[in-house]
């Protein structure tokens, strides 16, 4: 069981901001797609202060249409729907083949056009596939969906002392007998 889960299955409490945070951190998109926006503009994550930044020595490994063409095709993969799925691996890796020919193709059909040198086309394309191959890994086989249910339930169980059952996160899409 991951340590994420045993944490909180250890009591019983209500559900409020923590589980809230820790749903909103599984779904978000966004640290992912950032990562990649500003690895492929050739900048690197300060480890002290957070910030990006562009060493003096580095040029962006794409133009600003290339990066954002190459978003455009990457945020179908990552995106907030993408954890909730359950996907097998033999799916995934057939997703991941695609995906890796279609960005390898389109690279190379718009190298001038996205100003991507030779030496940078590895990387650029291996970047990219890691990227939505770990996004898309954390669908396999329902992983995090599994995860945010069973966190859901430790917080929707019956609190002690008689308190009022909370709702759980998955109670947004009703029951399986039409009702809320």
């Amino acid at each position: 069981m991951p340590d994420e889960v045993a944490a909180y299955e250890s009591q019983p409490r209500s559900m409020d901001a923590e589980e809230s945070s820790l749903t909103k951190w599984q779904l978000d998109p966004n640290d992912a797609l950032e990562n990649l926006t500003y690895s492929l503009k050739g900048y690197v994550k300060d480890t002290r202060s957070g910030e990006w930044m562009r060493p003096e020595t580095s040029q962006p490994r794409v133009n600003d249409a290339g990066v954002a063409d190459v978003m455009s095709e990457v945020q179908h993969y990552i995106n907030k729907v993408t954890p909730l799925s359950k996907l097998e691996p033999e799916k995934i890796n057939e997703m991941l083949l695609y995906f890796s020919l279609y960005l390898t193709d389109r690279l190379d059909a718009k190298q001038e056009d996205f100003g991507i040198l030779d030496e940078n086309f590895p990387t650029i394309v291996n970047d990219t596939v890691t990227a939505v191959e770990i996004y898309l890994r954390r669908a396999e086989k329902g992983k995090t969906l599994d995860m945010l249910s069973r966190i859901t339930s430790v917080f929707s169980r019956e609190s002690p002392e008689g308190e009022e059952k909370k709702k759980g996160f998955f109670s947004i899409f009703g029951n399986a007998k039409g009702g809320k």
